[in-house]
């Protein structure tokens, strides 16, 4: 259960119930067994961890965003925001609306992304870096945690990437 309380000063609290601990020993292990290897998504897990740590929204955002760039966008390309847009939604849309959601959510965190990077910080308001920095840990983590049982599965990062190329709702 991750508890925000509307309090963006302090990094976010967990905190673990007893129903979660089994998930968590689970996700440990992955992460112990898989974490020397090529494919292991290390700089996507520290820009995630960066931002849950971080107290500032905005850079929360660029955080997550970093992550999810890190993750699955390989490509030195001036098509990044469409490329993490579409990868990501391919990647963890379940179904059609789901898909969609996420395209729009990426979209314009991606503009809030650019204006924050690029100076425009008075032209972006906290409630919506507030907002969209918490849809994007959500779609990081959710990323993060797929990439792992794909590794596990024992998947490369070249699987992994070419499986998302694939529109699964069109």
């Amino acid at each position: 259960m991750l508890a925000f309380g509307d309090n963006y000063d302090t990094p976010n609290k967990y905190i673990l119930e007893e129903s979660e601990i089994g998930n968590l020993q689970v996700l440990f292990k992955k992460y112990s067994i898989n974490s020397g290897k090529e494919d292991f998504p290390q700089s996507a897990i520290d820009c995630f961890n960066d931002g849950a740590i971080e107290n500032k929204p905005e850079k929360k955002l660029l955080d997550y965003i970093g992550g999810l760039e890190n993750l699955l966008v390989k490509e030195k390309s001036m098509k990044k925001r469409s490329l993490l847009t579409k990868r990501t939604a391919n990647f963890i849309g379940k179904d059609q609306n789901d898909w969609m959601n996420i395209l729009k959510n990426i979209e314009y965190a991606y503009e809030l992304r650019n204006k924050i990077a690029h100076g425009s910080k008075g032209e972006t308001s906290l409630s919506k870096c507030k907002e969209y920095s918490n849809r994007m840990e959500n779609y990081a983590r959710q990323s993060i945690n797929k990439w792992l049982d794909m590794v596990d599965k024992g998947l490369t990062k070249q699987d992994i990437l070419n499986s998302i190329e694939i529109v699964p709702f069109s």
